[in-house]
């Protein structure tokens, strides 16, 4: 009965049961599926992280983790990689090879989920990198050069180079000349205001006037009521004939008797700088161009014509004076050129005249390098350092002969026969004659002293090749004074009564300075005589004025002590 009238409400509560059972499994499952999603730990990957091939233990990551000992990660593709805890340090270790394996870079992600047995889930999300924006600007133009790397002296050891500073013109690229119609007279213009050729010159009555042309050429123009363009194409074959002369270009024209000269030819030159070209209207004219042959270098020089080759009425010889243009030879050519093609450049340096002896070679090194120079008679003479306790003198005998000289038994601490270069005598040290040369050219350049050379004299034989390690001396000494210049050109850039940061400064100038080199330039300018720059806190200095008038001040600084050295 109890089984009859309960089976449909057994089986009813049955399906109850069942429905509810079902539903808290449905519920349990979610909550399972959202315990495990509580336990998905996020990391961030850093650079230290890649460098070192390590994770570090968070405040979140550390309770998911044991204190000590191996962990194993396993990834989606079923490798696993295992890594050491090191609570002490908070940090995963040994994780290089995971980072590698899935090409991971900084900002990656991993996705950590732990299981059992210290192993891990492990998941890498690779963020995707953004593009760079493409834009249709082209970049700006690059600036051209300011500054240039100008020889000063040369010699075959060592050169000495500076930094120029290039002119606006110059820097912006080279333009063809053009002169406004209303513009004065260029370089490249005579004085009347026509343009000058580079074969021919204005050349009439009247005053003569010198005006300079471009790389070096002179015009020689005279002013005149007209002009005309006389073709000089048939005279060409006859200038090849003529050998080197001075360039020149003249039409013929009719003068008075006995004074009718022969037409000008053009005549090649070896320098061209001193190319001279005139023209002259076909008309009579009062003036008679003269040409004294003469294969030596010349130059035009106004001569007064005599009143013999004067034509005797005129109105143009009443306004113009009579002026004859004569080629006169002269020694002065070189001297000349280089006032006419580079007016504006700084003189050239004075070249001490070589010594034609070797005696007197001995007395410019003892006066340069600081020694005693003494003749001592019979080809012996005498270097002496006179250093106090660092004393010391050399015997030099001039020829093998003397040696057998009574000098030559004098007491010194070095003697050594001068000799060639290929020459080698035996028993006596030597020092060549090329030596002696390039000692003197490079004493010239940079200062040597008895000290600098002593060990020199202490070798046996002081020749070219021993000559060769001095220039190393020399050219450090020029690399010094270079770097000097470098810096100040660069501070000269700098407007005055400012900041001058050091890391800055070393930026501009590159690898040639080294800091401790900079340092070391600075703190000289900050002291007297210079008193350029104050030393200011964390690596600062204060410029006190414009470079150009604080080495102006330098300047007038040792002149005063020259003067009163006198």
């Amino acid at each position: 009965m109890i089984t009859a009238h309960s089976g449909p409400e057994q089986a009813n509560g049955t399906g109850t049961t069942i429905g509810r059972a079902d539903s808290l499994k449905g519920a349990a499952d979610k909550a399972g599926t959202k315990a495990d999603s509580e336990h998905v730990l996020r990391y961030i990957i850093t650079r230290p992280c890649l460098s070192e091939g390590q994770l570090h233990l968070l405040k979140y990551l550390q309770p998911y983790f044991p204190d000590d000992g191996t962990v194993t990660f396993q990834d989606s593709r079923g490798d696993t990689f295992t890594a050491t805890v090191e609570r002490a340090g908070r940090r995963l270790t040994g994780l290089g090879e995971l980072y590698r394996a899935h090409h991971l870079g900084v900002n990656d992600v991993l996705l950590l989920t732990p299981r059992a047995n210290n192993v891990y889930d492990v998941e890498c999300v690779v963020k995707p990198h953004a593009r760079p924006a493409v834009t249709a600007e082209r970049p700006a133009p690059t600036p051209p050069a300011t500054e240039k790397r100008v020889v000063i002296h040369a010699t075959p050891h060592v050169r000495e180079v500076r930094m120029e500073r290039i002119n606006a013109p110059e820097a912006s690229g080279s333009q063809p000349d053009q002169a406004a119609p209303s513009a004065a007279p260029t370089p490249k213009q005579g004085a009347s205001g026509q343009t000058a050729q580079p074969t021919q010159a204005a050349v009439s009555t009247g005053q003569v006037s010198i005006s300079q042309m471009s790389a070096g050429q002179v015009s020689i123009s005279q002013a005149s009521p007209s002009q005309a363009a006389v073709s000089t194409a048939p005279q060409q074959s006859a200038a090849n004939k003529a050998g080197p002369r001075s360039s020149m270009t003249q039409a013929t024209a009719p003068a008075a008797p006995h004074s009718q000269p022969p037409a000008a030819q053009p005549l090649s030159q070896s320098r061209p700088s001193n190319t001279v070209s005139q023209k002259a209207a076909p008309a009579p004219m009062p003036v008679a161009a003269r040409l004294q042959p003469d294969t030596s270098s010349e130059v035009l020089r106004p001569v007064a014509q005599p009143a013999s080759s004067r034509p005797p009425t005129g109105a143009t010889a009443a306004k113009a004076s009579p002026v004859a243009l004569a080629v006169k030879p002269t020694t002065e050519v070189k001297a000349a050129t280089v006032s006419t093609a580079a007016p504006h450049s700084a003189p050239p340096e004075p070249v001490a005249p070589q010594p034609q002896t070797t005696e007197q070679q001995l007395v410019q090194l003892a006066q340069l390098t600081g020694y005693t120079f003494d003749h001592l008679g019979d080809g012996v003479t005498r270097l002496r350092a006179n250093l106090g306790e660092q004393s010391y003198s050399v015997l030099l005998a001039l020829t093998p002969q003397a040696m057998q000289a009574p000098a030559w038994s004098e007491r010194a601490d070095y003697k050594a026969l001068l000799t060639a270069e290929d020459e080698r005598p035996q028993g006596t040290a030597r020092f060549t004659q090329a030596a002696l040369t390039s000692l003197l050219e490079h004493a010239r350049l940079a200062p040597l002293t008895p000290v600098d050379l002593r060990g020199y004299w202490n070798t046996g034989s002081f020749d070219y090749r021993s000559v060769e390690s001095v220039a190393e001396l020399v050219s450090a000494h020029l690399a010094q004074r270079g770097i000097f210049s470098h810096v100040l050109m660069t501070l000269a850039q700098q407007p005055a009564h400012s900041l001058v940061q050091v890391a800055r400064l070393a930026e501009r100038l590159g690898s040639g300075v080294n800091t401790a080199e900079l340092q070391s330039i600075l703190e000289t300018l900050s002291r007297p005589p210079f008193m350029a720059l104050t030393p200011l806190p964390g690596e600062q200095f204060y410029l006190r004025g414009d470079v150009r008038d604080l080495l102006g001040e330098v300047s007038d600084y040792a002149e005063g002590m020259r003067r009163r050295l006198k």
